[in-house]
């Protein structure tokens, strides 16, 4: 099974600034699917190797191959693996693409990982509550 979103636009000259959320231990699941551009409109990436090399909250790095959806308009997508969302926190992440010994990296690609609740119990603590006397309960 794969999760798939709108495909998202990165472009080769700006901050892209794109956070991708998902929930501390999933993965296998959900794929960004990205569409690379520069000022002329889309990149053709034919005959290029893509991967999505990503920071993570703890300060590891993970690289993995992106699959190529359509070449000529510069549509790839990368898997957000299990070991990717072990930790909740931000990771910082980048497209490296390939060709003829040559590399392009498009920054700003991140994951927001947020914490699970999975086998936790989530306990809510209020103080100092008054009930104002002119509220009843009916």
């Amino acid at each position: 099974m794969k999760t798939y979103n709108k495909i998202y636009t990165v472009h080769a000259w700006k901050d892209n600034n794109k956070f991708f959320t998902v929930t501390q231990g999933e993965g296998g699941i959900k794929y960004p699917r990205l569409m690379v551009v520069d000022d002329k409109g889309a990149i053709d990436l034919t005959g290029s190797a893509v991967t999505y090399t990503i920071t993570l909250p703890r300060g590891s790095e993970e690289i993995v191959d992106a699959t190529i959806i359509d070449a000529k308009r510069g549509v790839v997508e990368f898997e957000v693996k299990p070991s990717m969302t072990a930790y909740a926190g931000v990771g910082e992440g980048e497209l490296n693409i390939t060709i003829d010994n040559k590399v392009l990296k498009i920054s700003g690609i991140n994951l927001t990982i947020n914490k699970s609740t999975s086998g936790r119990v989530i306990l809510s603590r209020v103080r100092n509550i008054r009930v104002l006397p002119h509220l009843q309960i009916l």
